[in-house]
């Protein structure tokens, strides 16, 4: 139930700041709801729609509680990287300490009602996603762990860790100080947490606000690509996994491969519609 409501008011808010109304609004909440990642959020009972939710308090009006709320998706910490390192460079270091309110608390909580040692709690969700054998769906993480299936050394431990949070740094800082657009912002940041760190399917929820943004400007044939990358992604993907005739252990790694490249092909697209909304680098943006 939870889900279904937060989905609903996801979409609308999302739609209004991309500035879809009537007609295209009600086109994309259908697809959304008709999508293959918002079915297996539900049927799995997955927290991606709650994190996406949290996402979307980056465009609330109150610079201050956006920071704060938007915190509230540093608790799925695959997606804490870019969102982070954007509201440090955007809004600057206050408001990243706000940001960090909600989950300092629950891992307070947390300590408080499980014990253990505080660094290996807080270290745990890394050790998960290191030592579990499956493949993410389109991330550098889970490429790493292809070339370097040992997953031990420091070249496999630079490509896992260091590789994902470098580029989602890159990126951060470079449209906190060059993209005026703050909708555009929050769909370069949601692509860019997808292609660096690892996610399952139901985590491509997040492509909801870069198709909104697309969708909005279709007449651009970046926008064009983003729409048929992200249908094929929600209704397409499963026609063409190839494990009906290739084994699973071989044809995960094709559809992370395909998959990944789809994936920065989305992020560069956004890159291309962003350029005119680019500002001069160094140019302040005061928090409101």
């Amino acid at each position: 139930m939870f889900n279904i409501f937060a989905s609903l008011l996801i979409v609308l808010f999302i739609g209004r700041h991309a500035g879809l109304n009537g007609l295209p609004l009600l086109g994309l909440t259908l697809a959304f709801f008709c999508s293959t990642p918002f079915r297996n959020n539900l049927g799995n009972g997955q927290q991606a729609v709650l994190t996406l939710l949290a996402f979307c308090a980056l465009l609330l009006p109150n610079s201050s509680q956006s920071s704060f709320w938007s915190g509230f998706a540093y608790f799925k910490y695959s997606f804490a990287p870019p969102l982070a390192a954007y509201i440090l460079f955007k809004r600057g270091f206050r408001h990243l300490i706000l940001s960090l309110v909600p989950g300092v608390l629950g891992y307070g909580i947390f300590l408080a009602y499980a014990g253990g040692d505080p660094v290996t709690v807080l270290l745990e969700p890394l050790k998960v996603s290191t030592e579990t054998f499956l493949l993410g769906e389109a991330d550098l993480m889970s490429l790493a762990r292809l070339i370097f299936p040992e997953r031990k050394g420091v070249f496999f431990t630079l490509m896992f860790y260091g590789l994902p949070l470098l580029l989602s740094t890159i990126v951060a800082l470079f449209i906190a100080r060059r993209m005026k657009n703050e909708f555009l912002s929050l769909s370069i940041v949601c692509v860019t947490a997808l292609l660096c760190f690892k996610h399952f399917g139901y985590d491509f929820v997040f492509l909801l606000p870069a198709f909104a943004y697309a969708l909005k400007h279709a007449d651009r044939l970046a926008s064009k690509i983003i729409l048929v990358i992200i249908m094929f992604n929600w209704y397409g993907l499963r026609l063409f996994d190839p494990s009906g005739f290739l084994h699973f252990e071989k044809s995960k790694p094709i559809l992370l491969l395909v998959n990944l490249v789809l994936c920065a092909a989305i992020l560069l697209c956004l890159l291309v519609l962003g350029r005119r909304t680019e500002m001069p680098i160094g140019k302040a943006v005061e928090p409101r």
